[in-house]
């Protein structure tokens, strides 16, 4: 029985108390919610002048305990929280980091509500993160992608069909002027030995693409929609680049992308 509200409830109402020889609190949850609240109301204020006080004072240094795991640890092992009075966190950064994980498998959808509700909020700050985040991990971010689409290769083909059969149109409009550029860059004064080079470049992408598992594509070095300028479909100006480094270029010369 709870004696603020008199009513009798069940163990799950009552919130963790390891003070008490039972481990739960006298009074139930929704009483001590109410007391926070009332007591909040009557010392406006206060939590703020304690998280600053705290914040200036510093975490403490001292030895504690893990909640969680009950290992006593430095206090370099926990993550701050001026939240609390010593200005570190009740559980060891294992424990928060593990209780994270178990989160984001057990509950995907909680994790990616709040992370879409925080990028709606704070757009700006949302831009700036992933291009740090990018530029910092560049190498790493290619790593991860490769091996991904090399162990989903069905799934891209599914998800490519799809794509091709709700865009039909579009993909055609853009196959056709991806033609008719490549046709105005063709030179009309091209050998048939010129012509049998830049034949000579695909089918080298296609031997490598069989050979090492890994999609290569015929690249122009001079873009032919460049920003600046425009390249010529001609044999100096091709060169042989796999799927992940042609898209890192895009339409750049070499050293605009670098």
């Amino acid at each position: 029985m709870c004696p603020r509200c008199g009513e009798t409830k069940s163990l799950g109402d009552f919130g963790k108390d390891r003070s008490r020889k039972s481990g739960l609190s006298s009074w139930c949850r929704a009483c001590n919610v109410q007391h926070v609240k009332e007591w909040r109301a009557q010392n406006p204020g206060h939590d703020k002048r304690l998280r600053s006080a705290r914040i200036a004072r510093g975490p403490s240094a001292v030895p504690r305990t893990c909640r969680t795991c009950n290992k006593e640890k430095s206090a370099a092992e926990f993550y701050r929280d001026y939240g609390c009075a010593d200005g570190l966190n009740i559980d060891c950064a294992d424990c928060c980091r593990d209780a994270a994980a178990r989160d984001r498998r057990e509950k995907p959808a909680i994790g990616r509500t709040a992370s879409r509700k925080w990028k709606t909020i704070n757009p700006d700050k949302a831009k700036q993160d992933i291009a740090e985040y990018r530029a910092a991990n560049r190498e790493r971010i290619s790593q991860k992608s490769r091996e991904w689409r090399r162990a989903n290769k069905k799934r891209l083909q599914s998800k490519e069909r799809r794509r091709l059969v709700r865009n039909r149109a579009q993909i055609c409009a853009k196959n056709a002027r991806r033609r008719a550029s490549q046709r105005k860059a063709t030179p009309p004064w091209l050998t048939a030995i010129q012509i049998a080079q830049i034949a000579e470049f695909y089918e080298i992408a296609a031997a490598r693409t069989v050979q090492t598992n890994i999609v290569h594509h015929v690249d122009h070095v001079h873009p032919l929609l460049g920003k600046n300028f425009r390249g010529l479909h001609v044999p100096w100006n091709l060169q042989v680049l796999t799927d992940d480094e042609n898209r890192r270029k895009g339409a750049q010369f070499v050293e605009d992308a670098a």
